[in-house]
């Protein structure tokens, strides 16, 4: 076959490749997971300094004064990376860092006040955003989706060995004023 007989096919000459029930939703779940994260990266993070802030700011609440080692295991970022990012949110006035007292070696990041405030009103922002990706899902069909979603991702910590599908976790200890828990 030359380079040009490819320019000889019509559409239903394409290769297709038929997917499993679980290869279907496997892409379906990737590819909504992509719409999602861009559509609140486009209309909510960006007022407040994108996803990355608003993660490594929830990752600050639910663990307290945390060291940048362990902030940077639990957001599963490098600590070069995280390290660049808490320099912009020390310099926005998001995060401080301050000496451990119990080894003056090493640093703690906490969440300043209008760290908090940024976070509840991204909070605030993408729990409308995501009432309105939900629309039409009862209060059953979103707590299945969550358990299935949970499930989907206790199977990836099994198959990949690693925590960081774990990741989620961590909403569960954050605690905003006036949060409702979940």
């Amino acid at each position: 076959m030359n380079n040009g007989d490819h320019d000889n096919r019509s559409p239903d000459d394409a290769i297709r490749v038929e997917l499993t029930s679980s290869g279907q939703l496997a892409l379906d779940l990737a590819l909504t997971a992509k719409a999602m994260r861009r559509h609140l990266e486009d209309t909510v993070a960006a007022a407040h300094g994108g996803m990355a802030t608003w993660t490594v700011l929830g990752h600050v609440l639910a663990l307290g004064e945390a060291t940048q080692a362990d902030l940077a295991r639990s957001v599963g970022i490098a600590g070069s990376t995280l390290t660049k990012r808490l320099q912009r949110m020390e310099e926005d006035g998001l995060v401080y860092r301050v000496d451990d007292p119990s080894d003056g070696r090493r640093l703690l990041v906490a969440v300043t006040r209008l760290g908090m405030d940024a976070y509840q009103r991204y909070h605030q922002q993408a729990t409308e955003e995501g009432n309105v990706m939900m629309a039409g899902l009862g209060e059953e069909d979103i707590e299945m989706l969550r358990r299935v979603l949970a499930r989907i991702r206790g199977n990836l910590v099994l198959a990949t060995g690693s925590d960081e599908m774990a990741d989620h976790e961590f909403r569960n200890r954050v605690r905003l004023p006036g949060a409702r828990a979940q």
